[in-house]
């Protein structure tokens, strides 16, 4: 594979010498642009030391996420009807960092501006969910 590549390198560098009449000799190009490479088979090592790190970016349990709401659009909002509870928007995906937030949310939290959305278990601090609860409660017959 090592000798494919480097061949490549130096018919590539033997066309542009010709096509551009370079003031430089082949063998000083050749010298310069032909890189030590040596193309290995990757060691099962780095295969796993992969497959490790696609692990970290996995939703942690409830129990050490984030308790801010995330807006998740008109999907997000649903009713049960066997608790006759509302659900707007979603939980935070993130671990819990700093006092139960994760440092994205624990920063908003902290602003004068306070969360966007609010906390997960509490109603949202806004009226936006409210024409997506109507939309449900036209469609179904829902009495809140």
């Amino acid at each position: 594979m090592n000798d494919i590549i480097i061949d490549d390198i130096k018919n590539m560098i033997k066309s542009l010498h010709n096509n551009y009449n370079s003031k430089y000799s082949l063998e000083f190009l050749y010298e310069r642009y032909i890189p030590n490479i040596s193309i290995e088979k990757k060691s099962e090592k780095s295969i796993k030391k992969r497959i490790n790190l696609k692990k970290k970016n996995k939703i942690p349990e409830l129990k050490y996420r984030c308790i801010a709401r995330c807006w998740g659009g008109e999907k997000s909002v649903s009713y049960n009807p066997i608790t006759k509870k509302w659900s707007y928007g979603y939980q935070c995906s993130r671990h819990k960092s700093i006092d139960r937030f994760c440092l994205t949310h624990y920063k908003q939290f902290k602003s004068s501006i306070g969360l966007t959305h609010g906390i997960f278990s509490d109603d949202p601090p806004h009226p936006h969910y409210l024409k997506y609860k109507h939309k449900i409660e036209s469609k179904f017959l829902v009495k809140s």
